[in-house]
């Protein structure tokens, strides 16, 4: 049976002013698919996956969500639909956002208090387990500013994932991380994607997005050059620009 689509973009446009960053965009992730974007600074990755969280809107174009328009250009959708659709699509970002006056435990429940409507038992008991999955759980009651940063990072992947996402994007999730404290957070990446999560990655992690993908997407000028099997994509890169980007990252390493 063929799989869900749970994400679609069709001519998507994005510019800022006579800055074009992305030009006539399509992109579609199936239900359980992960889909990893590489490619240069400023090539339109990071405003894509933003689009899909409704923290950036389209020129032109459309997004769906399961098959139901969620952002188009010219529209502005309401807030019930807006918190809807997060909690469908949920998003780790670069720098953790974690809030500070609250603990690792409350930065998990109050979310899903608010958003979820849940009671405060069964999202109690929802965070501690996600903690324990991340490996944070003697650390529920530290501050953000009491943890390294993969630790947040960490924390912050346990909140997406307590809103009970059906899609999880994760942008540059490791880029503000110190070397040593990246390795920690892709093993937790890793375990959510074994669980079958349909999953949208930005990263300049190669080989971590070589092994845990189904499909890289390569991008550059607002648009994609070439996707594939990471292998194809990776080893065997038909587009002089994709060769190009990828020799740069094997001579960097």
């Amino acid at each position: 049976m063929e799989k869900q689509i749970m994400i679609e973009a069709e001519g998507v446009y994005k510019s800022y002013g006579k800055t074009e960053i992305l030009n006539d965009f399509n992109f579609s992730v199936k239900k359980g698919e992960i889909v990893t974007f590489i490619g240069p600074s400023g090539s339109g990755k990071s405003t894509f996956l933003r689009m899909l969280n409704y923290l950036e809107t389209p020129t032109k174009g459309i997004i769906k969500v399961k098959g139901e328009p969620f952002v188009a250009a010219g529209s502005k959708p309401n807030d019930k639909h807006i918190a809807k659709m997060r909690t469908e699509v949920g998003m780790v970002f670069q720098n953790f956002n974690l809030f500070p006056q609250m603990t690792v435990l409350e930065n998990i429940i109050q979310p899903q208090i608010k958003v979820r409507k849940l009671e405060g038992i069964e999202a109690n008991r929802n965070a501690l387990n996600l903690l324990g999955q991340v490996g944070m759980l003697d650390r529920q009651n530290h501050y953000p500013s009491q943890l390294s940063g993969g630790q947040q990072q960490r924390v912050a992947i346990a909140r997406a994932l307590a809103m009970n996402p059906e899609v999880l994007l994760l942008d540059e999730p490791t880029s503000a991380l110190d070397p040593e404290m990246v390795e920690e957070v892709l093993k937790v990446i890793q375990s959510v994607a074994e669980k079958g999560m349909t999953m949208v990655m930005v990263t300049h992690e190669m080989a971590f997005a070589e092994k845990v993908s189904d499909r890289v997407v390569f991008m550059a000028d607002g648009k994609i050059v070439e996707e594939g099997a990471p292998e194809s994509v990776m080893h065997h890169a038909k587009e002089a620009r994709t060769q190009a980007f990828l020799q740069k990252f094997s001579h960097a390493g």
